[in-house]
């Protein structure tokens, strides 16, 4: 079984010149501890609760006008549409990650995956 087959297709996400605040309210209103941060669907990074709790915070971020940009983190962790859901299970425990962005072979975001649905989905599966 692939990510394809599992992942949740319709993914939530901001832009870099998204302003902290803007991106705060649609994390709590969907109950998300991560956006992807997309020119397009083309993924530039992610925006963590971290990344707004702590790095926003400590370098004293007016969230009414820092734009995402800012305090995205840049190096993201993702899985691949045609990746096995157990190497993708694989990679998120490693980097404890509860959410991954999946990208398609052009590196276009095509879904998201958490690992509650890789639990469901492949445990009704098999």
């Amino acid at each position: 079984m692939q990510l394809k087959d599992v992942m949740r297709r319709k993914v939530e996400v901001v832009t870099p010149g998204t302003r902290l605040s803007d991106a705060a309210r649609q994390m709590n209103a969907l109950r998300l501890t991560m956006l992807p941060v997309c020119e397009g669907a083309q993924l530039v990074g992610v925006l963590t609760a971290r990344d707004l709790t702590v790095r926003a915070t400590s370098e004293g971020c007016d969230p009414r006008t820092t734009p995402v940009r800012d305090v995205m983190t840049r190096s993201v962790i993702y899985g691949r549409d045609d990746q096995a859901v157990l190497d993708a299970a694989v990679l998120m425990v490693r980097y404890r990650l509860a959410l991954l962005p999946v990208l398609d072979q052009h590196g276009q975001l095509v879904g998201i995956i958490s690992l509650g649905d890789l639990d469901r989905k492949t445990l009704r599966a098999a």
